[in-house]
């Protein structure tokens, strides 16, 4: 039996002509409104991971605050990657490469780009955060125009209520393949 699911109409893609790609080619880049990123007072990162191609190139088309949520990387497994790396004596390309990933997030996150070590989830706790207290607490309600990049390994759908409930603060979002404007 199948089952017709109708979207309600602020999730309705509509066509838009101003469309960029912001972010690297394949995995990492995203295609958005031009007009979005511009409006943006604020740019929030739900997982980042070792590409922050799409922050880098926001931030040079709209230079924002930046805040990124994802508790699995920073300067400690970055660092610590590389030195295995030159430890199992691998090729120097290797080392190399993991040395400018080590670099390259220490120099980007500093100022008011900030890497917050926590993932994003459906309730609070040490190490998670629910999109309600990342916009509500650590952005601050004064940011009302929002740009949301949502890249949590598959638990995009879990968080959806939050975006739902803080819609007019959404000035754009992309996940994994999309990009949405919320009708307010």
């Amino acid at each position: 039996m199948t089952h017709q699911v109708t979207l309600p109409p602020y999730l309705r893609p509509y066509r838009c002509d101003s469309l960029i790609r912001v972010g690297r080619d394949g995995d990492g880049g995203y295609l958005v409104d031009s007009e979005s990123v511009g409006r943006a007072d604020h740019l929030v990162g739900l997982g980042v991971n070792v590409d922050w191609s799409f922050e880098e190139q926001f931030r040079a088309l709209n230079p924002v605050g930046i805040d990124c949520f994802d508790g699995g990387i920073g300067t400690g497994p970055f660092l610590k990657a590389t030195v295995k790396a030159a430890l199992k004596f691998r090729k120097p390309e290797k080392i190399l490469a993991q040395a400018r990933l080590f670099l390259g997030y220490s120099r980007f996150f500093s100022g008011d780009v900030v890497h917050h070590k926590t993932f994003v989830s459906t309730l609070d706790g040490p190490d998670h955060m629910t999109l309600a207290t990342i916009l509500d607490r650590v952005i601050g309600r004064e940011k009302s125009k929002v740009f949301l990049k949502v890249d949590i390994r598959g638990h995009e759908y879990r968080i959806l209520d939050d975006i739902l409930t803080r819609k007019e603060r959404i000035e754009g979002l992309v996940d994994p393949g999309t990009f949405v404007e919320l009708d307010r």
